[in-house]
Formats: C-alpha cells, structure tokens, sequence
C-alpha cells in the first residue's frame, strides 16, 4: 500500500455515520507544491452536497508541509472545511490560517502537537466557525479552551462532552458507546450552522 493514500479524504458535508464506510469511497491524488502525489478517498454527499470537508489523518508528521488546500477540494462545489483528529487537530489551525478558501474547522483533541507552530497564533488569525472538542478530560479541555479564546470574535465552539473519548473516534459507537450519537449531534448542529441547509 502506498505510505501516502491516507493522506487525504475528502467528503462532501452530508456526513454522518455512513461516513465510516469505505464502499462508496473514490480515489483521488492531487499534486503538491514540491511535486509529490498526495493519495486519499473522495466520498460523495447523497443527495446535494452543501460544500466539501477535507478529514487529516491522525498521524500527519512528516508531510505537514506539503499539504495543501486546492486541487482536490477546489474541483467540488461549495465551500470548504477542514477536519483534524489529534496530531491533525492543530495542523487544521495553521491550514485554515494559510488558506482562505476553508470556510470552516472542527478540531478533535488539539494541542500544541507541532514544534516550530504557535498553533494559537494561527488560531487568532481566523475568522471562520471554529468547532473544538475533546474528551472530558482536564488537559484536552485546557487546550481545547485556550485555542477557544485565540480564535477572535468567539467565532470558536467549544464542546465538552459528558462521554467521549480521543480524538474523532469520540463519534464512533465501538470506541465511545455511550457518547457517539450525542457527539455526532453537536458535529452536525455545528455544520448546520456554519453552512446552512438550502
């Protein structure tokens, strides 16, 4: 399997737990600025897609660099956001910040995971809904909230929720049984939000 096919999924935003499913998941690649093939998953919205939502991998290190925002995303119609999962929860921050086509983030468990990175001060340069949370716990609440406060004009949302668990696997029901279906709500009133059904 190439090292870089799980560089990239994107789906469209009428997203919920079909989401998981790989069967309906097209293959794309796109170039990025010093030339390599960044691999992912394009999974269409059924019925119409209200923008697009580019999903970073959990591990993310080495290629933090190369990423960037257009080629894929660009080629569907409406607006953009980005989606981070632990390491990618902070590397969304310093995206969304270089890029202005994304429209919106949602960040699960961020932290000062990026050395050379002040992900808050990426934070602050944001003017687009900020979705942030974690699992109840003390440290990922903390981050959580300072990230929260750097995005201006508390354009942030933080949610804490009763149970949850690391990262995106808080939406999923055999990592976070008793949290999932009450997370998923918050993920979906905040897309609600950020780019309104027609």
């Amino acid at each position: 399997m190439n090292p870089l096919r799980p560089m990239l999924l994107a789906a469209a935003l009428a997203i919920g737990p079909a989401l998981a499913s790989s069967a309906f998941a097209q293959p794309v690649f796109f170039y990025a600025k010093d030339g390599v093939k960044i691999y992912g998953d394009f999974r269409r919205a059924e019925g119409s897609s209200r923008g697009t939502i580019l999903l970073l991998p959990t591990q993310f290190p080495m290629w933090r660099q190369r990423l960037p925002m257009a080629a894929c995303s660009m080629q569907h119609a409406g607006p953009n956001a980005v989606w981070g999962s632990s390491y990618s929860s902070a590397l969304v921050f310093v995206v969304a910040a270089r890029h202005p086509e994304v429209k919106a983030l949602l960040a699960f468990s961020p932290a000062k995971y990026i050395q050379g990175y002040s992900i808050e001060k990426a934070a602050a340069k944001l003017s687009i809904p900020v979705f942030i949370t974690s699992a109840p716990d003390g440290g990922e609440i903390s981050s959580g909230e300072a990230l929260a406060k750097a995005v201006p004009d508390h354009r942030a949302v933080q949610y804490i929720p009763e149970d949850g668990v690391h990262g995106s696997s808080t939406l999923q029901t055999d990592e976070d049984p008793r949290g999932a279906s009450e997370n998923w709500k918050h993920v979906m009133a905040f897309l609600d939000s950020a780019f309104p059904r027609a």
